[in-house]
């Protein structure tokens, strides 16, 4: 019976092992796929500039700006930006310059894209500032 348990702990032991491994190697992946992009990309640097800390005094000054694109299709993520301190034209006229109406996707992707749409979370002033919806209240 000793020999039967002490191989059946030396298997689990390493399953254990092994289980550790895959999640770390998962959450290695995940945290390349997930991660959100950095304004390396110059487009994406100046609307994030221009858009600045978004200040607001109440909610229709906020709006939501879509930035990159899945490989399965829709933004990668969400920006809030606000009516009140940032130059709409302007605003548009780096969109045009940059693609499609939303920012481009990195030259080259890293990692893998989940196909899971991101659907507009919609913005509201908090505490004076532009800030995506959170909650139930998103999907609207």
């Amino acid at each position: 019976m000793d020999a039967t348990l002490g191989r059946y702990g030396a298997i689990r032991r390493a399953s254990g092992r092994l289980l550790g491994s895959a999640a770390v190697c998962a959450s290695a992946l995940c945290a390349a796929a997930c991660a959100a992009p950095t304004a390396a990309d110059p487009a994406q640097a100046a609307i994030e500039r221009l858009i600045g800390d978004a200040p607001c005094d109440h909610d229709g000054q906020c709006r939501t700006l879509p930035i990159g694109h899945k490989a399965c299709g829709g933004p990668e993520r969400w920006l809030p930006w606000s009516t009140k301190a940032t130059d709409e034209a302007r605003l548009h006229e780096l969109l045009a310059r940059a693609g499609s109406g939303s920012l481009p996707p990195p030259a080259r992707p890293q990692g893998y894209s989940l196909c899971v749409v991101v659907p507009d979370p919609g913005a509201v002033c908090q505490a004076g500032r532009c800030v995506l919806r959170e909650g139930p209240a998103a999907a609207r």
